[in-house]
């Protein structure tokens, strides 16, 4: 960021800051390369799923499934904490709001506060 303003630059530290590190850019960099690696796996299992079944041969993909596993559940939560992070609801049916009634009064309160700051600044 050579070409950065010094204003520029206090702008991007405080958001840095304020977001706990969190990067948005860099995550969904992270979620696109994810993504590439997720794709070139699925070819790779379907080239040897058909040279197995060619030449019927035993298939030993159980590792290169493991990862995948790995990368979707990395993706997944990627991509639900870059759109929690940009003030987006939890895409999990099962999350709702039933979270709240775990809260304190006061954490209620400034929940409901930051609801009616959210709501003033959409108006």
């Amino acid at each position: 960021m050579d070409n950065e303003s010094y204003a520029d630059k206090i702008i991007r530290e405080t958001m840095n800051i304020a977001n706990g590190g969190f990067d948005p850019d860099k995550a969904a960099q992270a979620v696109n390369s994810a993504l590439d690696a997720l794709r070139l796996q699925a070819q790779w299992i379907q080239q040897l799923t058909q040279e197995a079944m060619d030449g019927n041969k035993a298939m030993e993909l159980d590792k290169l499934a493991r990862t995948m596993a790995h990368v979707t559940k990395m993706i997944d939560e990627v991509t639900r904490l870059s759109a929690f992070a940009s003030g987006k609801a939890d895409s999990r049916p099962d999350m709702g709001q039933s979270w709240m009634a775990s809260l304190t009064a006061e954490q209620l309160e400034m929940v409901k506060g930051w609801l009616a700051e959210n709501q003033a600044k959409k108006q």
